[in-house]
């Protein structure tokens, strides 16, 4: 056999290239494939000793017969000679035998042609296949596995289909063959795995070889992928989905065999005779760590280095459902809070707390509080007695509902029960021996410690028990609806006033708002030896809102630690989220045969909903099913499975989903989920959990159950377009960032979610915004409260109710004069009757007319218009004419030859506006008071020149057109005065008009000084309309000169001290 001259067979149905071809022994070969984990070779070769064409082959029946290569293969295998394998993408199983010498043909041997000739082909069929061999070693690798000899005798309805080995002819078919077969193989599995538990025990290893399939929707997936890329129809998304994932540890889609002796995976491992841990037994198949939509890139991630996804202990598995990270990050865990205390010798510092009134959620959302502020200062946390939680119906211990007592939270926080407290408190040298005569009764106190009740008085009354804390230990001043609660390094070493950067003072006063004052964590927090939480009553220091709307710390990376700690330890117990899990599971495996899919973070398959329907105090927001149906029905898939989670008992109240969808319930699953065992008082978490996996989900608006679901789904990584509300007022509210404010435990706010990996601050959204279903535009008539008022005077979110508006009656909405019905553009209103007929206070007396000029504002367009709103507001108040500036440039266009007047933009003219407002031009003015016994006593030159100017004038005093040649002419021969207004330069005030000022001619001290005054002026000198003002026949506004400048809105620069007076001229 010649070493440096090889040959290789074709065969019509096989592809093949050469590539690196290298020899090697058939032994060496079969230690080969081993490791590279190829399961198709390894078909290949154990069927040395078996026909071609057994179904375990890669090769099809066609073509094994007829190949002339099959021969030479067995008799190359028989005698152990050497075969080439092609190392190319393609992964074929066979290998072709190299004869022991060449024939010549010619001068070139007949190896040496059939080499050049595979060489092209390969070039040929490389630039053909590349788009698609990874696709095909897909099907090959599960197709092989499908074909085992072991599988096709569990399944024989895979050995009855031909999946069109290697040329795939019809891949829409091998599609649906290989879904129908991982739902069968996944319920063979399941059985498998619950009566394997029952024989063997939990932590006994299964003895025979199972097949592991991770997520069926998963594996679905990647064959749709591979369709639409064999098709040509490649999903962008695949690509920027996978860089998203790179360096994470990604099992979805992996087929794994696994057996007591050789798993075939990506790497060769080798089970040991140890019994199999509940996390080999059921391994996490969500290791993902960015969390969809809420996450960041990897690398602004530093805290997730080291961190891994955590598990729930169940006896299926449900570990796609855990959010949180265990273990968190190597950060993380070695992370050490600045503010914590330092223990006494022997002596520990405590934090006590009292839990808040309310319902279960509301508990949560103050215990939430409790936690964090125990994390930060490291306090040994002591858990208030068992007591009853209201709709609850047995008394609970908080760590009934959250795993706050295993190893793992307690080395975040040391935590005690009431009654180990005031075991070692009460002996001789603790903080409680000797509380008072009254008081050490131990026995007593001890009792209250296992269980009390939330009242008063009474002798099982918590009171007692509370009364002692908060005397004996320092009362935190902090209550949610007044403070927040400030963790700042320098405050805390220095004292507050040594916050004095202004970028950290702005962000303080951004997150408490203009209603709240901060709190500052210092040493008078930090010394007692008790720290008290007096929460328990509304009217003290309730802790009613999320703790990340509460507490605050200045540094960004530390407000994320704790943000994160939340995540990942405050978590419901295992039980619930196994319980959840088959709930979640058993929707998933019903709407995957409906057609629908999971997606990558396991959620979907169903749609939730939240309605609530008791004793919420928002009776706006318990609405109908009719109105519930009519604001969601665009939202949901025709005949979509719908999860409804609520406390309605009689289900004939959903009749209007009924008739369109399939409706399921938490009493569906009873046996299933195996709730019969489970406490009642924990069904409520069970659901949260079940809704937070839906695909869409809808919620109860000021619900915190509702709330609580739509922050798990943040944690999930949800899309923030999966997340609505019913009351349509606030239905589109989780589909903008926002800022928490105003009434914050309504809902819950992106902040505690978004990018909390990171080491920065959050202040916009991450995910792109998307199309709803609905679109907040779509039906207009969800975002109505109600149905619109007579004539649409009312104007939707700025007016008030009728009966608030007597100024409305005998109102009508304006009208546009146009070609085309465009009235709906009129936001103005021909007046009511009652301003129709309002004359002012501050009008001047007499029949002689008088009247108010001006030059327009030096600036642009909208300059000039606020200038001349304040002007038409003095004027329509003192019932003065005004008089129009002559043409000029209106700064409209760069082109200064671009001239026209205000009369252009503004109907003057109209019946209804000569009623309120004479408007005359300045050339009328001149030709009207010209004339004998007018104001103006003119020559003819001197009249010819202001009847030139006053066509076209320009505001520059090197002007031969100047305007301001007008008004020196006019002042020579008028009473005339200039007003004494302005913004800028050297005066700076605000006009103001009271009636008792006016009518009296004197200036009241007092009036000056009034509070309102001096709110709506601030820091501007009150200019007060007298009958001093009123004297002048002509009043002219130097509006142009930078000293007399009007650059303000009307409605901040004219006040009215009446407010109905007030109020109609901004009519």
């Amino acid at each position: 056999m010649h070493t440096g001259q090889t040959k290789i067979y074709s065969t019509p149905n096989l592809p093949v290239f050469e590539s690196s071809a290298k020899l090697v022994d058939s032994d060496e070969l079969k230690k080969a494939l081993v490791s590279r984990k190829n399961s198709v070779a390894m078909d290949m070769i154990a069927s040395r000793d078996e026909p071609m064409n057994t179904p375990a082959s890669g090769l099809g029946k066609r073509g094994a017969e007829s190949d002339p290569c099959v021969e030479e293969i067995r008799a190359g295998q028989r005698a152990k000679t050497k075969v080439v394998m092609r190392r190319s993408t393609y992964r074929s199983p066979r290998a072709v035998v190299v004869p022991s010498s060449p024939r010549k043909l010619g001068w070139k041997t007949q190896g040496e042609i059939t080499r050049l000739l595979i060489v092209i082909m390969a070039v040929v069929g490389m630039v053909l296949l590349a788009s698609v061999s990874k696709q095909l070693h897909m099907f090959h690798h599960v197709d092989s596995t499908l074909r085992s000899p072991a599988h096709v005798e569990n399944d024989p309805a895979v050995a009855e289909r031909d999946l069109h080995h290697g040329v795939h002819k019809n891949l829409l078919d091998h599609k649906k063959v290989l879904s129908e077969h991982w739902q069968r193989e996944r319920q063979k599995r399941l059985k498998g795995q619950a009566d394997l538990i029952q024989q063997k025990g939990r932590n006994d290893p299964p003895e025979t070889p199972r097949m592991h399939v991770p997520n069926d929707g998963m594996l679905e997936d990647k064959v749709d992928k591979s369709i639409d890329t064999v098709k040509g129809k490649v999903d962008a998304k695949t690509d920027t989905r996978k860089r998203l994932n790179d360096g994470q540890n990604k099992m979805e889609g992996n087929v794994l065999l696994t057996t007591t002796t050789t798993t075939t995976t990506t790497t060769t491992t080798t089970s040991s005779t140890k019994p199999v841990s509940r996390m080999e037994k059921w391994p996490n198949e969500n290791t993902k760590l960015a969390r969809g939509y809420s996450g960041l890139p990897m690398d602004k991630t530093p805290a997730l280095v080291g961190a891994k996804r955590g598990s729930i202990d169940c006896d299926i598995n449900v570990n796609d459902l855990a959010y949180w990270n265990s273990p968190q990050g190597t950060r993380d865990e070695e992370f050490e809070s600045p503010f914590k205390v330092e223990d006494l010798p022997g002596k520990a510092k405590y934090l006590t707390f009292e839990p808040d009134p309310g319902g279960f959620n509301n508990i949560r959302m103050s215990l939430e509080n409790i936690l964090v502020i125990a994390a930060v200062t490291g306090r040994t946390l002591v858990l208030p007695p068992p007591q009853r939680i209201y709709l609850l119906q047995d008394k609970m211990q908080l760590s009934d509902f959250f795993p706050i007592l295993n190893d793992k939270f307690q080395k975040r926080i040391k935590v005690i029960t009431m009654s180990e407290f005031l075991q070692r408190e009460m002996k001789e040298g603790g903080y409680l021996y000797n509380v008072g005569k009254d008081d050490n009764d131990e026995a007593t106190l001890l009792t209250l410690a296992e269980g009390c009740v939330q009242m008063k008085t009474g002798d099982k009354s918590c009171n007692k028990l509370n009364t002692i804390l908060q005397r004996k230990g320092y009362m935190a001043p902090v209550k949610d609806s007044k403070n927040c609660f400030v963790f700042d390094k320098y405050a805390f070493d220095r004292g507050p006033a040594a916050v004095t950067s202004p970028r950290t003072q702005k962000l303080i006063a951004e997150f408490c708002g203009k209603e709240r004052t901060p709190v500052y964590y210092t040493k008078g927090f930090h010394s007692p030896s008790i720290l008290h939480f007096h929460t328990s009553d509304p009217n003290a220091y309730r802790l009613l809102n999320h703790f990340y709307t509460v507490i605050y710390f200045t540094d960004p990376k530390m407000d994320n630690f704790y943000k994160r700690f939340v995540r990942d330890f405050v978590h419901y117990n295992d039980a619930i989220f196994c319980a959840a899990g088959k709930i979640v599971h058993a929707l998933q495996e019903e709407g995957r045969s409906r057609g629908d899919t999971v997606d990558g973070e396991g959620g979907g398959g169903y749609s939730a909903l939240h309605v609530r329907r008791g004793d919420l105090q928002y009776k706006e927001v318990i609405i109908s099913a009719e109105e519930w149906y009519n604001t969601t029905n665009k939202l949901w898939k025709p005949n979509e499975l719908l999860y409804i989670a609520t406390d309605e008992r009689n289900h004939k109240f959903f009749e209007p989903f009924a008739k369109h969808y399939e409706l399921r319930y938490l009493e569906n699953y009873t046996k299933e989920a195996g709730l019969d065992k489970l406490d009642r008082a924990l069904m409520g978490m069970v659901e949260i959990v079940v809704c937070s996996s839906a695909r869409l989900f809808v919620g109860t608006w000021h619900s915190t159950f509702s709330g609580y679901i739509t922050r798990l789904r943040g944690y999930y990584g949800r899309s923030k377009m999966t997340s609505y509300y019913s009351f349509r007022p606030r239905i589109f509210s989780m589909h903008k960032w926002q800022f928490p404010s105003g009434n914050y435990a309504a809902r819950e706010w992106q902040s505690a979610w978004l990018g909390i990996d990171g080491d920065e601050y959050i202040t916009q959204d991450i995910e792109p915004n998307g199309k709803s279903p609905i679109g907040p535009f779509d039906d207009i008539k969800l975002l109505k409260g109600s149905p619109p008022r007579p004539d649409h005077l009312a104007r939707g979110k700025s007016g008030l109710p009728m009966a608030e508006t007597p100024a409305l009656i005998g109102a009508q909405r304006g009208t546009v004069e146009c070609d085309v019905d465009v009235n709906q553009l009129a936001y103005w209103n021909k007046q009511g009757t009652r301003d129709r007929d309002f004359v002012s206070p501050f009008r001047h007396g007499g029949a002689k007319t008088r009247y108010i000029t001006f030059w327009q504002d030096a600036g642009r367009f909208n300059n000039m218009r606020m200038s001349f709103e304040i002007i038409m507001t003095v004027a329509l108040a003192t019932g003065r004419t005004v008089v129009l500036p002559p043409t000029q440039n209106l700064h409209l266009e760069e082109d200064a030859s671009t001239v026209d007047g205000l009369d252009h933009f503004y109907d003057f003219f109209t019946d209804d506006f000569r009623k309120r407002v004479q408007v005359i031009s300045m050339k009328e003015f001149v030709v009207k008071e010209s004339k004998p016994g007018g104001l103006l006593s003119l020559d003819d030159a001197t009249h010819t020149r202001l009847d030139s100017l006053t066509n076209m004038c320009q505001n520059r005093r090197k002007s031969d057109i100047y305007c301001g040649e007008i008004f020196e002419k006019i002042a020579k021969h008028s009473n005339v005065m200039v007003a004494p207004f302005g913004t800028g330069g050297g005066f700076n005030n605000c006009l103001v008009f009271d009636g008792d000022v006016f009518s009296s001619g004197q200036v009241n001290p007092i009036r000056v000084k009034s509070p309102e005054v001096s709110k709506f002026c601030g820091t501007r000198m009150p200019i007060f309309w007298t009958q001093e003002l009123s004297k002048p026949d002509v009043l002219h506004f130097d509006s142009f000169d930078k000293a007399h400048r009007l650059l303000a809105h009307f409605y901040n620069y004219v006040y009215f001290t009446d407010p109905a007076v007030d109020n109609y001229f901004k009519r």
